[in-house]
């Protein structure tokens, strides 16, 4: 899997709240990018706030796959830098995620060996979770997960985690609870891959 740098400025709402669908046009219209506005707390600690980021998954294995992504994502159409000149159509859906009905979250599609898609996701947190450890230890933290099935019954079940580390607020120097946008260069905006996890599901006895 691979991952395109962040979507920059961070997202923020003032509205939406952890569950509902960021990429659903209702979270859509009513988030807005983060600007020089200074956020103040305790009013603004509990907005979302989420980077958007751009991966291509690709199927290396031998066989087929059936894929989701566990947190909110979706599989859109698309071009990226990191597939030059090709354009990534959305993979078709697989009959066993048809229990999600029409809604985009955990939606199962199917990739074929060699095939890659694009996948667009997101994982909010609180304004006041992005401010932890905003100047030393470990950045902030927000992750999604892609499971990939293989064609048998009782295969295994590959799970990748994907996650956006960022120091992203920086207090506002000599006024209390406020706090503002970072300006520091290079930012400290990064994606990690995770090594994958490989679950073997045993055959189901009577």
């Amino acid at each position: 899997m691979l991952s395109e740098e962040p979507q920059w400025p961070p997202l923020i709402s003032r509205h939406a709240s952890r569950g509902d669908r960021l990429f659903s046009s209702g979270v859509v219209h009513g988030a807005e990018q983060l600007g020089r506005e200074e956020l103040i707390f305790p009013e603004s600690a509990e907005h979302l706030m989420w980077f958007v980021v751009r991966s291509v998954l690709t199927n290396e294995g031998a066989s087929t796959a059936r894929v989701r992504i566990m947190g909110d994502g979706e599989f859109i159409e698309g071009d990226s830098h990191l597939l030059p000149g090709e354009r990534l159509s959305v993979p078709p859906r697989s009959a066993a995620g048809s229990g999600f009905g029409e809604d985009y979250l955990h939606r199962m599609h199917i990739l074929r060996p060699g095939q890659s898609a694009l996948v667009q996701w997101a994982a909010p947190m609180k304004v006041a979770e992005w401010t932890v450890n905003h100047d030393l230890g470990a950045p902030p933290e927000a992750s999604v997960t892609i499971e990939a099935f293989d064609h048998a019954a009782h295969g295994v079940i590959d799970r990748t985690r994907v996650s956006v580390t960022a120091r992203v607020l920086r207090p506002v120097r000599g006024r209390e609870a406020h706090w503002a946008l970072t300006t520091a260069e290079p930012r400290d905006v990064h994606v990690v891959v995770w090594d994958t996890e490989r679950e073997y599901r045993s055959e189901q006895r009577d």
